[in-house]
């Protein structure tokens, strides 16, 4: 059944129906469920992952990332060394920010092992990534000084988005309970 699953997923993916043409409208695609099922079975590897992530976007299937994102997450939790390439392809953006949310949500103890190297994402050339990096701190995940300060400063940054988005940030930590 597995190989079955594996060969469906795969024509689904590649020559099932593109994302909205003209009318807008998502025409039906059973890519999401089949990714669904062979993620949540541990039958993708991150090769696999990242090959899906491409070929959704080229054929606009959106409902391809948020499935990929949550299994890239649970992998980076068992493997350091993937961990530290994932974090330094978001902050180049080879890999969708989206990861850091969740990983925020369903994997902190990800995060606080690779502090240093989530801050180093401020140094990025996206602003989406600096602000999924921002939220994140104000997430609470992070050592809660370090993180305050990081934000303190970044109130003061010239860039309106980064701005806006650091007192946000700051109101939600100030809200959190303290640990």
């Amino acid at each position: 059944m597995g190989q079955a699953i594996r060969v469906a997923y795969d024509h689904w993916l590649n020559h099932g129906p593109k994302g909205p043409e003209k009318s807008g409208r998502v025409p039906a695609n059973a890519v999401g469920p089949l990714l669904e099922y062979r993620t949540q079975h541990g039958l993708m590897d991150f090769e696999e992952l990242t090959e899906a992530l491409v070929v959704s976007k080229s054929r606009r299937r959106s409902e391809v990332e948020p499935i990929v994102v949550r299994a890239i997450a649970k992998l980076m939790k068992d493997d350091e060394l993937r961990a530290q390439s994932v974090l330094r392809d978001i902050g180049t953006g080879k890999l969708p920010d989206e990861i850091l949310y969740s990983l925020s949500r369903n994997h902190p103890s990800v995060c606080k092992n690779h502090e240093a190297q989530l801050y180093e994402l401020l140094n990025s050339d996206s602003t989406n990534v600096k602000i999924a990096f921002i939220q994140l701190l104000g997430d609470d995940v992070l050592e809660r000084n370090r993180s305050e300060e990081t934000l303190r400063q970044l109130v003061k940054s010239y860039n309106h988005t980064i701005r806006d988005e650091a007192v946000r940030a700051l109101r939600r930590l100030a809200n959190s309970p303290s640990l």
